[in-house]
């Protein structure tokens, strides 16, 4: 939440534009890479499992600790923006 989210928090409480932060946030919760045995990181197996078990949502509140209420505009823009891809 701190380096990504954060910035995309603030720059939405003061109405700057975020769209470029958006992109950086949608490219991580993309990005899967091997271990050096071939599977995936135990965290990145868990994130994902977390993801298809409790969706974006979860994970925007859980996770990356936004608050449902306070930072609704900025979820359901995320969730628009990363729906595509799932």
């Amino acid at each position: 939440n701190d380096r990504i989210l954060g910035p995309a928090r603030l720059c939405s409480k003061h109405g700057l534009p975020f769209e470029a932060i958006l992109d950086v946030f949608t490219a991580a919760v993309s990005f899967s890479a091997p271990g050096p045995n071939g599977k995936p990181f135990e965290k990145d197996y868990e994130f994902v499992r977390q993801f298809k078990t409790g969706g974006l949502y979860k994970i925007l509140t859980e996770i990356c600790r936004l608050d449902p209420k306070e930072d609704s505009n900025l979820i359901d823009l995320i969730e628009s923006r990363i729906a595509p891809f799932y």
